[in-house]
């Protein structure tokens, strides 16, 4: 009995030990990126998404360290037509309603909430602008009208996913 108490003490000391350990866990350290994934001139449309054949985002967990400065993705729901002769039937394919643009490299980390993020969005374009979100579409992709670059990722909220932020 003796042996099985002590023991019992040990294991809840070194449970308390390591508990507030394992808790002390940083604010998240990733946050979630989309890509430009394709262009169309002629409409002026471009389909941005999470997989853009080399790189996957993670709207759960994130999938960009917060310390790098990358673009946040921004959009404008104008509600917008859908453009002539775009398939909007596919739900991973749907159209946004809107324009897109992004904004100046910013490091994740440096981004305090989305109220912040879309302030960012509506000072660098206006009235009406704000961050991208993962649903602005039905999920993983959208289309919307703009030009944005290709050469990186950019910032995205997904506001379901409160571990998909860097905040």
């Amino acid at each position: 009995m003796k042996t099985f108490i002590k023991g019992g003490l040990v294991a809840l000391a070194a449970a308390a030990i390591l508990t507030p350990v394992a808790m002390a866990s940083p604010a998240n350290d990733k946050g979630v990126t989309w890509s430009k994934i394709s262009h169309d001139n002629a409409q002026g449309v471009d389909l941005v998404g999470c997989d853009d054949g080399t790189t996957k985002c993670d709207p759960y967990q994130g999938d960009a360290l917060c310390s790098i400065a990358l673009p946040i993705m921004c959009i404008n729901k104008s509600n917008a037509a859908v453009p002539a002769g775009y398939d909007n039937s596919n739900k991973y394919r749907k159209w946004s309603g809107g324009h897109l643009a992004n904004s100046h490299p910013i490091k994740g980390s440096d981004i305090s909430g989305i109220n912040e993020a879309n302030q960012i969005c509506e000072n660098q374009f206006g009235k009406g602008w704000r961050m991208a979100d993962h649903h602005d579409g039905w999920g993983w992709n959208f289309a919307a009208y703009g030009n944005l670059r290709k050469d990186t990722r950019m910032w995205v909220s997904v506001k379901n996913q409160p571990n998909g932020h860097c905040w």
